[in-house]
């Protein structure tokens, strides 16, 4: 079962955005998740994926974090 975590972010220019888990960057290649315009999938959520999610915004004006959030699989 899919779980899909939203992120939005506005800025000029505009932010990059990408994903931290327990304060570490997040790998968001290949087939596990699925970056969406305004958030990101994780496509199999499984035991693995517990942990403390962050969606982070940059350019180079800054850096901003959002509030995070913590998944508890069922797995």
């Amino acid at each position: 079962m899919p779980l899909t975590l939203t992120c939005t972010a506005t800025g000029s220019p505009e932010p990059a955005i990408s994903w931290t888990k327990d304060d570490l960057p997040l790998d968001v290649t290949g087939s596990r998740y699925t970056t969406l315009a305004n958030g990101l999938q994780i496509n199999q959520l499984s035991k693995s994926d517990d942990g403390k999610y962050e969606c982070v915004a940059s350019n180079d004006k800054g850096t901003v974090f959002s509030q995070y959030v913590r998944i508890f699989s069922r797995g």
